[in-house]
C-alpha cells in the first residue's frame, strides 16, 4: 500500500497543476498579454522619471525587447541610478501582474 501511494505521488507530480500550462494557445495569449503589460509599464516608468538618466542604449534595448514580442533574450543592464529605478519599477509591476522574473530582460553580468 505504501508503494502504491509513493507511485501515485510520483505520477501526480508529473501531471501539470493547471491544464492551461500545457495549452499552447493559452501560453501564446499570456506571453502577448505580458508583453503588452511590459510595454505599458515601461512607458509609465519612463514618463515618471521624465526620461532623465535613461541612456539611448537602455531605451533602444527596451524597444528591441518589445518589438520581438518580448521573446528575444535581450539583456538590459541598468547603468545609471535612474535606469536602476526604472528597472525596479517595471519589475515590481510585472511581478504584481503575475509575470515571473525570468520574463524580464534586466540582467547584468560582471566580467
Amino acid at each position: 500500500m505504501l508503494r502504491l501511494l509513493a507511485l501515485m505521488a510520483v505520477v501526480t507530480a508529473a501531471i501539470p497543476i493547471h491544464a492551461a500550462d500545457a495549452d499552447p494557445e493559452y501560453n501564446r495569449a499570456w506571453r502577448q498579454k505580458k508583453c503588452a503589460l511590459y510595454d505599458g509599464f515601461q512607458r509609465e516608468a519612463a514618463a515618471r522619471l521624465n526620461g532623465g538618466g535613461l541612456g539611448t542604449a537602455f531605451l533602444e534595448a527596451q524597444e528591441a525587447f518589445i518589438r520581438s514580442g518580448c521573446t528575444e533574450r535581450v539583456k538590459i543592464c541598468p547603468a545609471s541610478p535612474q535606469e536602476l529605478d526604472f528597472a525596479n519599477i517595471v519589475s515590481l509591476q510585472m511581478m504584481n501582474a503575475g509575470a515571473t522574473g525570468s520574463f524580464l530582460p534586466f540582467e547584468c553580468r560582471n566580467g
